[in-house]
């Protein structure tokens, strides 16, 4: 079983992987994934907020390939841990920016 925090903290990693598993993977049509972007803004918005749900997260888990199987579900307790890369990913962009315009 994976390990789980909280699930709706995963919702960026899990819509991440969506993007990853269009381009790479096609659900079958009695996917649970297929209700993800098969209808107006608004039924796709309050199925993901669903499936995103305590109840619903292993279910959609479920639907990724095993290749996922080994990816580690979760938000560190310390957010800086996850948002420190990122933002010195984006300085470091902007610095590089910087350089070329002088």
């Amino acid at each position: 079983m994976r390990k789980m925090q909280m699930p709706n903290k995963a919702t960026l990693e899990l819509v991440g992987f969506e993007r990853i598993l269009t381009v790479e993977y096609s659900p079958p049509n009695t996917s649970l994934l297929t209700k993800w972007y098969t209808d107006t803004y608004k039924e796709i918005a309050r199925v993901k907020r669903s499936d995103m749900g305590a109840d619903g997260f292993e279910d959609i888990l479920s639907e990724f390939p095993p290749i996922f199987e080994g990816i580690i579900v979760g938000t560190p307790q310390d957010p800086n841990r996850l948002y420190d890369p990122i933002i010195k990913a984006y300085d470091d962009a902007i610095s590089l920016i910087g350089c070329q315009s002088d």
